[in-house]
């Protein structure tokens, strides 16, 4: 195999990196050579018991045999990485779900407080609309997540902490 033909591709963020490297037991053996070798220039110790190993298109068995060669743990996908879902459908509602589930938390937190009508236009603004703003940097959000998130954000802003409903009023 010539160099151009080997391509590593890694993401990192603080002291997690993630690699998406071929199916191929040399090239992995040879990415953990790289990694020792900068663990002995560097000094910072890498812990590959921490780490997990990922198949796609392989075997379970063959997965787990290369675990134990690397000394790592396997598991499968859907999963997540850095809170982004890996493996799943970005359309389904069910990966947009911790975005949700975040949105629904913070706002049963401001639900308790008496807030004025500025009050909860504010928080909307400032805080509640920038939640899916890492997801929404990296995926394109369905309809139905957006109208989902809107509406428990109307929901909010119309009734505060009150749980019943209101009557709306226009000029």
């Amino acid at each position: 195999m010539s160099n151009s033909d080997l391509e590593i591709c890694h993401l990192q963020y603080a002291d997690d990196t993630a690699f998406t490297l071929q199916a191929d037991l040399d090239i992995l053996l040879n990415t953990r050579r790289v990694i020792w070798c900068f663990h002995i220039i560097i000094g910072l110790h890498i812990n590959f018991r921490k780490g997990f190993l990922y198949g796609v298109g392989i075997g379970q068995s063959t997965l787990a045999d290369w675990a134990t060669i690397i000394n790592c743990k396997t598991d499968s996908l859907p999963s997540s990485y850095l809170g982004i879902p890996l493996g799943a459908s970005q359309s389904s509602l069910h990966a947009w779900q911790p975005v949700i589930d975040k949105l629904e938390a913070r706002l049963s937190c401001w639900k308790a407080r008496k807030l004025s009508m500025g009050g909860r236009i504010t928080i909307l603004n400032s805080v509640l609309s920038s939640l899916p703003i890492y997801f929404t940097s990296l995926f394109h959000i369905p309809a139905r997540v957006r109208d989902k998130l809107e509406r428990l954000q109307r929901r909010f802003l119309w009734s505060g902490s009150s749980p019943s409903r209101k009557i709306h009023l226009a000029n």
